[in-house]
Protein backbone atom coordinates (compact mmCIF):
# COMPACT_ATOMS: atom_id res chain seq x y z
CA UNK A 1 0.00 0.00 0.00
CA UNK A 2 1.06 3.32 -1.00
CA UNK A 3 2.17 5.73 2.14
CA UNK A 4 1.58 9.73 1.79
CA UNK A 5 3.14 11.54 4.44
CA UNK A 6 1.05 14.75 5.28
CA UNK A 7 1.58 17.99 7.88
CA UNK A 8 -0.31 19.92 9.15
CA UNK A 9 -1.10 23.47 8.03
CA UNK A 10 -2.18 26.84 9.28
CA UNK A 11 -5.52 27.85 7.33
CA UNK A 12 -4.46 31.45 6.93
CA UNK A 13 -1.05 30.30 5.16
CA UNK A 14 -0.45 31.57 1.62
CA UNK A 15 -1.03 28.75 -0.52
CA UNK A 16 1.34 30.16 -3.32
CA UNK A 17 4.08 30.81 -1.11
CA UNK A 18 3.79 26.66 -0.21
CA UNK A 19 3.98 26.05 -3.59
CA UNK A 20 6.68 28.01 -4.58
CA UNK A 21 8.72 26.19 -1.63
CA UNK A 22 7.91 22.88 -3.34
CA UNK A 23 5.22 21.75 -1.15
CA UNK A 24 1.33 21.43 -2.63
CA UNK A 25 -1.60 22.19 -0.15
CA UNK A 26 -4.51 20.40 0.75
CA UNK A 27 -7.20 18.66 2.71
CA UNK A 28 -8.11 15.65 4.72
CA UNK A 29 -11.77 15.06 5.58
CA UNK A 30 -14.28 12.36 6.54
CA UNK A 31 -12.71 11.82 9.83
CA UNK A 32 -13.33 14.03 12.73
CA UNK A 33 -12.37 17.24 11.41
CA UNK A 34 -11.34 18.84 8.36
CA UNK A 35 -7.62 18.79 8.43
CA UNK A 36 -5.57 21.18 5.85
CA UNK A 37 -2.43 19.89 5.07
CA UNK A 38 0.68 20.29 2.77
CA UNK A 39 3.04 17.82 1.43
CA UNK A 40 6.25 17.50 -0.84
CA UNK A 41 5.31 18.23 -4.52
CA UNK A 42 7.55 15.08 -5.91
CA UNK A 43 5.84 12.71 -3.01
CA UNK A 44 2.53 13.26 -3.95
CA UNK A 45 2.99 12.85 -7.72
CA UNK A 46 4.77 9.97 -6.67
CA UNK A 47 1.98 8.51 -4.84
CA UNK A 48 -0.67 9.94 -7.12
CA UNK A 49 1.07 7.85 -9.94
CA UNK A 50 0.91 4.39 -8.01
CA UNK A 51 -2.62 5.00 -6.57
CA UNK A 52 -4.46 7.31 -9.20
CA UNK A 53 -7.97 8.09 -7.23
CA UNK A 54 -8.71 4.29 -7.57
CA UNK A 55 -6.27 2.71 -4.70
CA UNK A 56 -6.81 3.12 -0.79
CA UNK A 57 -3.43 4.35 0.66
CA UNK A 58 -2.06 4.91 4.03
CA UNK A 59 -1.96 8.47 5.31
CA UNK A 60 0.04 10.03 7.81
CA UNK A 61 -0.61 12.95 9.60
CA UNK A 62 2.16 13.95 11.73
CA UNK A 63 1.20 11.37 14.69
CA UNK A 64 -2.12 9.76 12.86
CA UNK A 65 -2.74 7.19 10.65
CA UNK A 66 -5.37 6.20 8.94
CA UNK A 67 -6.50 5.14 5.06
CA UNK A 68 -7.62 7.49 2.52
CA UNK A 69 -8.61 7.65 -1.11
CA UNK A 70 -7.28 10.81 -3.27
CA UNK A 71 -11.18 12.25 -4.11
CA UNK A 72 -10.04 15.25 -5.81
CA UNK A 73 -7.36 17.69 -7.65
CA UNK A 74 -6.85 21.02 -8.85
CA UNK A 75 -4.53 21.13 -12.12
CA UNK A 76 -2.73 24.34 -13.49
CA UNK A 77 -4.21 24.94 -17.04
CA UNK A 78 -1.28 25.64 -18.53
CA UNK A 79 1.48 24.20 -16.74
CA UNK A 80 -0.06 20.81 -15.83
CA UNK A 81 0.90 21.11 -12.42
CA UNK A 82 -0.94 19.82 -9.40
CA UNK A 83 -2.51 22.49 -7.43
CA UNK A 84 -4.07 21.00 -4.78
CA UNK A 85 -5.76 17.44 -3.78
CA UNK A 86 -8.33 16.74 -1.75
CA UNK A 87 -8.24 13.47 0.86
CA UNK A 88 -11.11 11.07 2.10
CA UNK A 89 -10.54 9.21 5.32
CA UNK A 90 -11.80 6.09 5.10
CA UNK A 91 -12.55 2.84 7.31
CA UNK A 92 -12.63 -0.41 6.16
CA UNK A 93 -16.45 -0.71 6.69
CA UNK A 94 -16.96 2.30 5.38
CA UNK A 95 -18.97 2.49 1.98
CA UNK A 96 -17.63 5.02 -0.57
CA UNK A 97 -18.17 5.74 -4.45
CA UNK A 98 -15.42 5.69 -6.60
CA UNK A 99 -14.47 4.82 -10.15
CA UNK A 100 -11.96 1.91 -11.07
CA UNK A 101 -10.67 0.91 -14.32
CA UNK A 102 -12.29 -1.66 -16.73
CA UNK A 103 -9.73 -4.42 -17.35
CA UNK A 104 -10.25 -6.71 -21.07
CA UNK A 105 -9.13 -10.23 -20.74
CA UNK A 106 -8.89 -12.28 -23.65
CA UNK A 107 -8.87 -12.21 -27.37
CA UNK A 108 -12.13 -11.44 -28.55
CA UNK A 109 -13.42 -13.67 -31.70
CA UNK A 110 -14.37 -10.94 -33.60
CA UNK A 111 -11.02 -9.24 -33.38
CA UNK A 112 -9.33 -12.26 -35.44
CA UNK A 113 -11.98 -12.17 -37.63
CA UNK A 114 -11.07 -8.96 -38.83
CA UNK A 115 -13.67 -6.71 -36.83
CA UNK A 116 -12.21 -3.79 -34.76
CA UNK A 117 -12.48 -3.60 -30.98
CA UNK A 118 -14.27 -0.36 -29.55
CA UNK A 119 -14.12 0.39 -25.84
CA UNK A 120 -16.82 2.65 -24.93
CA UNK A 121 -16.08 2.87 -20.96
CA UNK A 122 -12.53 2.27 -19.62
CA UNK A 123 -13.87 3.04 -16.06
CA UNK A 124 -17.05 2.07 -14.00
CA UNK A 125 -18.35 3.92 -10.95
CA UNK A 126 -18.78 1.81 -8.29
CA UNK A 127 -20.02 1.66 -4.46
CA UNK A 128 -18.17 -0.76 -2.18
CA UNK A 129 -16.46 -1.09 1.34
CA UNK A 130 -13.26 -0.33 1.79
CA UNK A 131 -12.20 -3.51 2.52
CA UNK A 132 -14.10 -4.79 -0.71
CA UNK A 133 -12.70 -2.03 -3.30
CA UNK A 134 -11.26 -4.03 -6.32
CA UNK A 135 -8.44 -2.76 -8.09
CA UNK A 136 -10.07 -3.38 -11.44
CA UNK A 137 -13.98 -4.53 -13.17
CA UNK A 138 -12.35 -7.76 -15.31
CA UNK A 139 -14.19 -8.01 -18.43
CA UNK A 140 -13.91 -11.32 -20.05
CA UNK A 141 -14.39 -10.72 -24.17
CA UNK A 142 -12.94 -14.18 -25.62
CA UNK A 143 -16.13 -15.20 -27.28
CA UNK A 144 -17.59 -11.64 -28.74
CA UNK A 145 -18.10 -12.18 -32.06
CA UNK A 146 -18.12 -8.91 -34.75
CA UNK A 147 -21.70 -6.99 -33.72
CA UNK A 148 -21.60 -8.17 -30.67
CA UNK A 149 -21.96 -5.51 -26.96
CA UNK A 150 -20.91 -5.58 -23.74
CA UNK A 151 -23.80 -3.61 -21.54
CA UNK A 152 -23.65 -2.71 -18.36
CA UNK A 153 -25.98 -4.62 -17.14
CA UNK A 154 -24.33 -7.87 -18.31
CA UNK A 155 -21.28 -7.66 -15.79
CA UNK A 156 -20.87 -9.13 -13.06
CA UNK A 157 -18.92 -7.82 -10.42
CA UNK A 158 -17.01 -8.46 -7.60
CA UNK A 159 -18.67 -9.41 -4.50
CA UNK A 160 -19.79 -6.97 -2.39
CA UNK A 161 -19.48 -4.44 -5.55
CA UNK A 162 -22.47 -2.51 -7.22
CA UNK A 163 -22.28 -0.37 -10.37
CA UNK A 164 -24.26 2.82 -10.27
CA UNK A 165 -23.23 3.39 -13.78
CA UNK A 166 -26.87 3.29 -16.70
CA UNK A 167 -27.75 -0.46 -17.24
CA UNK A 168 -28.08 -0.03 -20.84
CA UNK A 169 -24.16 2.12 -21.32
CA UNK A 170 -22.23 -0.40 -23.67
CA UNK A 171 -19.16 -0.93 -22.70
CA UNK A 172 -17.38 -2.54 -25.19
CA UNK A 173 -18.24 -3.35 -29.27
CA UNK A 174 -16.85 -5.10 -31.99
CA UNK A 175 -17.53 -3.25 -34.97
CA UNK A 176 -17.42 -5.25 -38.41
CA UNK A 177 -15.31 -3.37 -40.52
CA UNK A 178 -11.58 -2.61 -40.45
CA UNK A 179 -10.53 0.96 -39.82
CA UNK A 180 -8.44 1.29 -43.20
CA UNK A 181 -11.87 0.05 -44.86
CA UNK A 182 -13.47 2.59 -43.52
CA UNK A 183 -11.60 5.45 -45.24
CA UNK A 184 -11.20 3.93 -48.61
CA UNK A 185 -14.95 4.45 -48.38
CA UNK A 186 -14.87 7.53 -47.09
CA UNK A 187 -12.54 8.64 -49.98
CA UNK A 188 -14.39 10.10 -52.67
CA UNK A 189 -13.89 8.31 -56.16
CA UNK A 190 -12.30 10.61 -58.70
CA UNK A 191 -15.17 12.15 -61.17
CA UNK A 192 -16.03 10.37 -64.64
CA UNK A 193 -15.03 12.07 -67.57
CA UNK A 194 -17.64 11.92 -70.25
CA UNK A 195 -16.03 12.79 -73.31
CA UNK A 196 -18.52 14.39 -76.05
CA UNK A 197 -19.45 12.60 -79.53
CA UNK A 198 -17.84 13.31 -82.42
CA UNK A 199 -20.54 14.18 -85.23
CA UNK A 200 -19.34 12.61 -88.77
CA UNK A 201 -20.87 14.59 -91.50
CA UNK A 202 -21.01 12.67 -94.99
CA UNK A 203 -20.65 15.26 -98.05
CA UNK A 204 -22.95 14.48 -100.44
CA UNK A 205 -22.37 14.03 -104.44
CA UNK A 206 -22.93 16.95 -106.77
CA UNK A 207 -24.77 15.67 -109.52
Amino acid sequence: MVTLELKKREVKKDLNKIRREGFIPGIVYGIDKNIPVYTDYKGFVNAFSKAGEHEIIKIKVESEEFMGLIKDFQIHPVTDKFLHFDILGVTEDKVISTRVPVKLVGEARGVKEGGVLEEFMTSLEIEVKVKDLPHYIEIDITNMKIGDSIHVKEIVPPKGVKIVEDENAVVVHIAGAKLEEEKKEETPAAPEVIKPERKVKEEGKKE
